[in-house]
């Protein structure tokens, strides 16, 4: 949960062994408890194992105990339960998956019931408004009909967490870490899926290729995987661009981009070979090779459809390496 009173920009992540720790942590998180306050709620919520409390439950109990002000208190967080993903790791292994795009919003806390109907609808609604940021709106999750939702990008953090023979929790995120911390965990990214909330199940591409009447979402899901391609595309062209501005100054690149205007003075010109391909094609290798001397950015990690930005460094010198390689091949070859 991000402290935004405090704006501190700091994730506490905290585990909770049962529902009415979990209704206590929560309200002492949202609203200013005193002792005396917090030992009433306390006293209102029922002993675990009989109940899973909630919020709406202790508001009820506290007005029948003539609580009324501090019912009050808590009434606006009766129909908004909790933040977030909660998970109850007092007994069991669990993996938290978190979508490091998906922003803070509050969830009833019928959900908080597990009720199969209502949670899977709930987790449609939160992948139909997860945003990926930067990518123009681009939401993860996206209905392709009643039964069947398509989900392409966005990331994940896989957390492994159990309890040891001692009873100690191993694995797990530390309780407390800045947004940098948490961003400097590795993630990896989420295949695309189809989501089949009739049957409760989820394909990958590759899976659901082979299911004919699955063909039509296929298509569908394709579709938006070649469109988040193009915006992932743009957004990553658009950091190396700026990666790239940083670096002109690099004596390495500043004496290739000589060498490329004056080497053939020596005899020794600079010549591109890509006279056959498109001008689009040709600035991307050129782009790649002025990437490549300067050290921006790996290889490997450069998208396909790098895309320029008429007025960049990037575009600019990749343009006038292109100029000065296509003439020296003109010069070379008699043309």
């Amino acid at each position: 949960m991000t402290d935004k009173k405090n704006q501190t920009g700091t994730i506490h992540v905290e585990p909770v062994n049962n529902w009415r720790e979990l209704v206590v942590t929560f309200l002492a998180r949202a609203v200013a408890l005193t002792d005396d306050e917090r030992k009433k709620i306390e006293e209102a919520l029922p002993e675990d194992g009989k109940e899973r409390a909630t919020v709406s439950m202790l508001h009820k109990n506290l007005r029948a105990g003539g609580h009324d002000e501090l019912a009050e208190k808590i009434e606006p967080f009766m129909l908004e339960g909790t933040f977030g993903p909660i998970f109850d790791n007092a007994n069991m292994k669990v993996k938290m998956s978190v979508r490091d795009e998906a922003p803070n919003f509050f969830m009833d806390e019928a959900h908080l019931l597990h009720d199969p109907g209502t949670s899977k609808g709930f987790n449609r609604l939160r992948m139909r408004n997860t945003f990926v940021s930067g990518l123009g709106g681009w939401t993860i999750g996206e209905e392709y009909d009643d039964r069947y939702d398509t989900e392409v990008g966005g990331n994940q953090l896989l957390v492994s967490q159990s309890i040891n023979e001692q009873g100690e929790i191993e694995g797990g995120l530390p309780t407390s870490m800045s947004m940098d911390e948490l961003a400097a965990i590795p993630k990896r990214p989420t295949p695309p899926q189809i989501v089949d909330y009739q049957e409760d199940k989820r394909y990958t591409l590759e899976e659901a290729e082979g299911i004919e009447e699955l063909a039509p979402v296929v298509q569908r899901l394709k579709e938006r995987i070649a469109e988040y391609d193009v915006k992932l595309a743009d957004k990553t062209s658009w950091k190396i661009a700026e990666a790239y501005q940083r670096d002109l100054e690099k004596p390495e690149l500043k004496a290739f981009k000589e060498v490329s205007r004056y080497s053939r003075k020596y005899g020794f010109p600079v010549v591109c070979t890509l006279g056959d391909k498109s001008e689009e094609q040709q600035l991307h290798w050129a782009a790649c090779l002025l990437l490549e001397v300067a050290g921006t950015w790996p290889r490997e990690d450069i998208p396909k459809q790098l895309t320029f930005e008429r007025g960049t460094a990037l575009f600019n010198d990749a343009q006038q390496l292109l100029a000065n390689g296509l003439g020296n091949a003109r010069q070379v070859s008699g043309g």
